[in-house]
């Protein structure tokens, strides 16, 4: 009776060991499979894009915009930034007397 309770000590650690480590393994399944699932969503997208990249739409579009290409007989307008004029602050009022002494009064 002794051997036999002293040999379930082992089994009962080893099924704990066995338990935490089952545990360890659904949770990697559970991270990779929402890794899989985000990087097909990812391909998917690539996918599409490469097959609008393949398109004439495209190529007309990227020379149009990146490139600053036109077709013959249209006119290719550029707009260059001009500088902003920066606003000047003019005194609108000359100081009276009666300011003036107040301001010598508060600053000394």
């Amino acid at each position: 009776m002794v051997v036999m309770a002293l040999m379930t000590i082992p089994l009962g650690v080893e099924y704990g060991r066995q338990s935490s480590l089952r545990q360890q393994w659904l949770h990697t399944e559970q991270t990779v499979i929402a890794e899989r699932v985000t990087a097909q969503a990812l391909k998917d997208e690539l996918l599409e894009q490469k097959g609008y990249v393949q398109t004439a739409a495209y190529v007309e579009a990227a020379a149009r915009s990146r490139l600053r290409m036109s077709r013959p007989g249209e006119v290719l307008v550029v707009l260059v930034a001009t500088p902003t004029p920066v606003p000047t602050l003019e005194p609108t009022a000359t100081a009276t007397p009666e300011r003036q002494n107040l301001l010598e009064r508060l600053l000394p």
